[in-house]
């Protein structure tokens, strides 16, 4: 399996850096390049099911701009199940397409995952996945293309059966399960009437099984006028019959009895069942474990300083955190995950326009269990400034009074709006706030919205600091990101724009991402690194670390640095402190392309290829470690020089460099932090 990973993708860091999107791409580009006949192929990427947070960040840039993305998660032989719970709770939270594959319909499932990509497809065996040159990644010429009722369901039970459980990929039946039917859903999202029309007429009872932890959800699902609730613990299944159940009542559908004060977060309707396949989070229902979200830090402001100048238009900061008495301490490398806040302004203008009393008092559900506090304060860390799923077009679709609002939101969740989506949430960036003023008329209550929304994403930043050197701050390099949208308005990054505000003295709330990027065990290995941007950060830390070791007496490797920016006037950024490292013998090669300061622009890849020997000998002959950290469009370019590299040291003149590439990616020598 490690095999078919590495010569998929580069390595990339547990932390700010995302798995490469734009190598994968820009390689598919270059393939259409070479031949005009080829078709578009989707991008196959294979990773361990356990590694899936290390790529939900590139999962959810290919959600928002449906890209054509098939990602293979390869499940553990021995124990499958939190794998499967979280595949499922990722690809409902992104709105991606899930398929559980089983041996033997590897082919298949992968062409269905093609057809609906963005997807993830679980397995169990990285063998039987189909290769990247298969043709099942073709993409079809024309969309649609109906899939198969029985492609996406299969069950298994008796013809008269009268209850059902619903389990994803998970097929398991027994003798006992005697007027129990089992549907098994092989693709996510589901339809509750896709299910029903499954399902034999004699069904009255429905239940959700919590995937592979054999936790079973209460719910009901009015498939007729009546419906039965049921109460199933995990260990009552296998001895179910039909008749020995917990806690069993029938009532009609009208007369169900519903608390005035939770109807709005508590009451269950159909597709709230299909909802129920999140297993976890089914309707505020947690399993014995819940999950926990990342430990958090109450840090202060200690220095806020622009780097760039106040009349440049790229606004580039240091922010240097306290710690204070937080416990916060991290290791080389790691990313310093950012809890940002909505502004008070934002805050008033969207309360104004919903409307809504910013005094009222709320109640709802989040991962960290049920929150009590005002609208207001709920408000500010809502992420309704981030960029919707296709999921809650057709979640608020549910929402929308007026007959060609709820059309319209349907039709953009659709397959036959895809591309429609896409201009929408790539070219013209429209937030939840945008989505909710286009449709007046869809107005959820504020519990249903602040579920179907979430908060805040945290944003993560490279440290760009050492804690040996200074224990007790933490620093970070951070761009205002700006843009214009596709329909000309002028945007700007929310946490970027949040943390450039921030003056000494004001809290923070932060994290710690655990990172693959680190310093090599040998501190002799020579360490060669590219940094475009804000991409010099976690390289700031690494030369810290050496010229500490350096200072206690202690022998280091070489270090060559190459940086790349637009001008050195305006973005030489910490240009003293490198010279400084360069002028004591810390910094062994600096090296600096600045692209717009002549005619010819100048790349950090010229300034690499105009100092090959120097790599060949600190890469290869002395066994260093690579690191790149930026944007993704240098990654070929960069990964080409030192292809070149490769063979300036090869008696081999049919050496493969490719194949050496890959195999120093396995050694954790070739590390990319792209973005």
């Amino acid at each position: 399996m490690t095999s078919a990973i590495a010569s998929t993708m580069p390595s990339t860091r547990l932390g700010a850096g995302s798995l490469a999107l734009g190598f994968l791409g820009e390689r598919q580009k270059l393939k259409r390049k070479r031949s005009d006949k080829e078709r578009d192929r989707a991008v196959r990427v294979v990773v361990p099911a356990r590694a899936l947070g290390c790529v939900r960040a590139s999962l959810e840039q290919a959600a928002l701009l449906s890209l054509p993305l098939v990602l293979h998660l390869v499940g553990e032989e021995d124990d499958s199940v939190e794998d499967s719970d979280a595949c499922v709770e990722m690809a409902a939270e992104l709105g991606v397409t899930l398929i559980s594959c089983r041996e033997g319909d590897e082919s298949k499932m992968t062409a269905l995952a093609v057809q609906a990509a963005p997807s993830m497809v679980l397995h169990k065996n990285a063998s039987k996945i189909p290769a990247e040159e298969d043709a099942v990644y073709d993409l079809p010429q024309t969309k649609g293309g109906d899939i198969e009722i029985s492609d996406k369901y299969e069950y298994h039970g008796p013809t008269d059966a009268v209850s059902v459980v619903v389990v994803f990929g998970h097929a398991a039946a027994s003798d006992a399960l005697r007027t129990t039917g089992l549907l098994v859903v092989k693709t996510w999202p589901a339809g509750a009437d896709e299910m029903a029309k499954v399902l034999p007429e004699t069904v009255k009872t429905v239940g959700i099984l919590g995937g592979q932890q054999e936790s079973l959800f209460r719910q009901m699902l009015p498939l007729g006028l009546r419906v039965t609730l049921v109460s199933l613990t995990s260990r009552a299944l296998g001895e179910f019959t039909g008749s020995e159940v917990e806690q069993q009542k029938t009532a009609e559908k009208e007369k169900i009895d519903i608390d005035e004060e939770e109807q709005e977060e508590d009451k269950v309707t159909v597709e709230d069942v299909t909802k129920g396949l999140l297993f976890k989070e089914a309707l505020g229902t947690k399993t014995t474990l819940p999950k926990l979200p990342a430990k958090t830090y109450a840090v202060t402001v200690k220095e806020n300083r622009r780097l760039t100048p106040s009349h440049y238009h790229r606004h580039i900061f240091h922010l240097e955190l306290d710690l204070g008495d937080s416990g916060l301490t991290y290791e080389i490398g790691e990313a310093l995950g950012v809890h940002p806040e909505n502004s008070p302004q934002e805050v008033q203008e969207f309360a104004a326009t919903y409307p809504l009393d910013l005094d009222e008092i709320v109640s709802y559900r989040t991962e960290e269990g049920r929150q009590t506090q005002t609208t207001y304060q709920a408000l500010r860390r809502l992420d309704l400034w981030g960029r919707p799923p296709k999921k809650f077009y057709l979640d608020l679709s549910e929402h929308a009074t007026d007959p060609k609002e709820k059309e319209r939101l349907a039709h953009l969740a659709s397959p036959a709006g895809k591309d429609e989506f896409k201009q929408r949430s790539d070219v013209d960036m429209l937030t939840y706030e945008d989505i909710l003023q286009e449709f007046p008329s869809a107005r959820p209550t504020f519990t249903t919205l602040a579920a179907m929304v979430g908060p805040v994403k945290r944003r993560e930043y490279s440290i760009a600091s050492c804690q040996r050197l200074a224990p007790s701050i933490v620093a970070l390099m951070v761009v205002v990101v700006g843009w214009t949208d596709g329909r000309g308005r002028a945007r700007s990054g929310h946490a970027s724009t949040y943390l450039s505000r921030l003056s000494p003295g004001a809290p923070l709330t932060v994290s710690v991402k655990p990172s693959v990027m680190k310093l090599p065990t040998d501190p002799m290995a020579p360490l060669i690194m590219a940094g475009l941007g804000t991409g010099l950060a976690p390289f700031r830390a690494f030369v810290q670390h050496r010229a500490l070791e350096k200072s206690l007496g202690k022998e280091v490797g070489p270090v060559l640095l190459y940086i790349g920016a637009r001008h050195q006037r305006e973005e030489y950024c910490y240009g003293e402190e490198w010279e400084a490292y360069a002028a004591s013998g810390v910094i062994t090669l600096l090296s600096t392309a600045f692209s717009r300061d002549q005619l010819h622009k100048v790349y950090i890849q010229d300034r690499m290829r105009q100092t090959l020997p120097q790599i060949a000998d600190a890469y290869l002959a002395k066994h260093g470690s690579f690191y790149l950290c930026g944007p993704t469009w240098p990654v070929p370019d960069v990964t080409a020089v030192l292809e070149e590299a490769v063979a300036s040291l090869s008696t081999d003149t049919k050496i493969d460099t490719r194949a050496e590439m890959d195999r120093l990616k396995d050694q954790h020598r070739f590390v990319l932090e792209v973005y």
